[in-house]
């Protein structure tokens, strides 16, 4: 993808998330890879949507190991079981006709007691609903690949999902974004995203995607898009606005790397040449977040 390609996919991938998300009130996310850029992007990408009032759950594979990622926050959310054994008991009732529920042990066996409202009618034997999976999420996102999952059968029916990957994900998915034909990190994608759509960047958002932005660009070193620079200022500035204390020995050379660093000078993977007439990278100073 060239320059123009790449913004106008993300302003249309942007859109069609911003309505999926806005409608949905549980989001899973399943990192299919445990480098550090994917974990980043997926935490950071988790703790926006949090802040936003959604139910978020994320899955990494069962070799994830939390102190290979030092700095980014969160990890302790990660899981690995994705609920295949667990157990649902669905009342199809209506919810008003029922005063409380409680649990009891008899005979060594637990016994789930529903007390109804006086007047309501007796539950049917048909109305109760044993389900050997977890709840659906509304919502899905997949970084990288599922196949180093062991899905249960169907698990991804039923969901709309969104696919970072570099193939496709299956019939099921309604939209798949070519990660492969961007010069970018999964973390600068998410905060491009985050940014243009408008959720929260709070500062556990802005230290997770910085740190992954930061790790797959070599410090600032490697990039191909003056835009990268933007987005980790906003990150920056994040962390800024609500105080975080920060490690001067690393934060301050970057900081010299997002200040001193011209668009003249990022180097264009795709063409082989420089680029030449974009703007200087812009440090937000105000309260009002940009759009990317």
């Amino acid at each position: 993808m060239n320059n123009n390609q790449t913004i106008n996919f993300l302003e249309q991938a942007a859109n069609q998330i911003a309505t999926r998300v806005n409608q949905a009130n549980t989001i899973d996310i399943l990192l299919g890879s445990n480098d550090f850029d994917t974990i980043a992007a997926g935490l950071g990408f988790s703790a926006s949507l949090i802040d936003a009032k959604k139910t978020v759950n994320i899955f990494a594979p069962q070799d994830f190991m939390a102190q290979n990622y030092e700095g980014i926050l969160n990890l302790d959310q990660i899981k690995s079981d994705i609920g295949q054994e667990n157990m649902i008991i669905q009342l199809n009732y209506p919810l008003d006709k029922i005063e409380k529920i409680s649990s009891s042990e008899k005979d060594d066996r637990l016994r789930l007691i529903v007390k109804l409202k006086d007047g309501a009618q007796s539950i049917k034997t048909d109305q109760v609903e044993v389900i050997t999976q977890r709840e659906k999420a509304n919502l899905g996102f997949v970084f990288s690949s599922t196949d180093n999952f062991n899905l249960p059968e169907n698990f991804m029916e039923g969901t709309e999902w969104v696919s970072f990957k570099k193939d496709q994900l299956n019939d099921s998915a309604w939209i798949s974004l070519p990660v492969h034909g961007l010069t970018i990190s999964y973390s600068d994608l998410i905060a491009r995203i985050v940014s243009t759509v408008g959720l929260p960047m709070n500062s556990i958002v802005g230290t997770n995607l910085y740190r992954g932005i930061y790790q797959a660009t070599n410090a600032f070193r490697d990039i191909s898009d003056y835009r990268t620079l933007e987005v980790a200022a906003l990150c920056f500035r994040s962390l800024q606005q609500n105080g975080i204390e920060k490690n001067l020995s690393e934060e301050v050379e970057d900081q010299e790397v997002l200040t001193q660093q011209h668009p003249e000078n990022i180097e264009n993977k795709e063409m082989g040449t420089s680029i030449s007439g974009f703007p200087a990278p812009r440090i937000f100073k105000g309260s009002t977040t940009p759009k990317i």
